[in-house]
């Protein structure tokens, strides 16, 4: 494998390791490098959750425009600045329009219209890096989790996947607490049907990565 096709790999094996969602790359002097990604239109991201009577689903239809970022890698762990998603509240469709005003209200969107999730570190194993995985292989991801403009740091496990030249695949969940974020879940029908307090974020993301400044 030529330095040029090693970068590569590197890139999209990194930016696998976003929740979303967002990577990069470094040289072997572990030097800083600005990346461009694109997470593709065939990437699905959802919510779930429960109230007291049944069960219900909310997929995210924003479409994310390519972005750049900086990644410092040393070993089988990398740094991250400028790299994450904005998650635009109004555009869960829920297929319920009650559910969907419901959580617009919850989570305040009038006010605080983003969820935002930003990278700061993932560890995977080097050897993927080095394009040597050639199925599913783990990767750990510290991200900030902003909802209502309160900030939660959290580990977020995944699995990435390498589709082909510069693209992979990222699959994963992670599940919060809306009280946690000062979000009092919601109610309807005077209370008798109350949204558990537990709401869990699916990715199954493909994500491609362009050329680096």
């Amino acid at each position: 494998m030529n330095w040029r096709n090693f970068k590569y790999w590197r890139m999209a094996l990194m930016l696998g390791t976003v929740i979303l969602f967002g990577a990069g790359a470094a040289n072997h002097s572990g030097a800083p490098v600005k990346v461009r990604y694109q997470i593709t239109e065939e990437s699905k991201l959802f919510l779930k959750g429960t109230t007291n009577v049944n069960a219900f689903s909310c997929d995210c239809t924003d479409r994310f425009q390519p972005k750049y970022l900086d990644a410092e890698s040393q070993g089988g762990q990398t740094r991250y600045k400028n790299a994450g998603i904005r998650i635009t509240v109004d555009n869960f469709n829920c297929r319920n329009r009650k559910i969907e005003a419901d959580l617009q209200k919850a989570m305040k969107s009038d006010t605080y219209p983003h969820i935002s999730i930003d990278l700061t570190e993932t560890w995977q194993d080097e050897r993927c890096l080095n394009g040597k995985c050639k199925d599913w292989f783990e990767v750990t991801a510290k991200a900030r989790i902003t909802i209502t403009n309160v900030t939660k740091e959290r580990l977020i496990a995944a699995k990435a996947k390498v589709l082909g030249n510069n693209r992979f695949q990222l699959r994963g969940e992670e599940s919060l607490h809306m009280s946690e974020f000062g979000i009092e879940p919601p109610h309807a029908m005077f209370g008798l049907i109350k949204v558990n307090d537990k709401i869990t974020f699916h990715f199954d993301l493909t994500v491609e990565a362009g050329e680096h400044l």
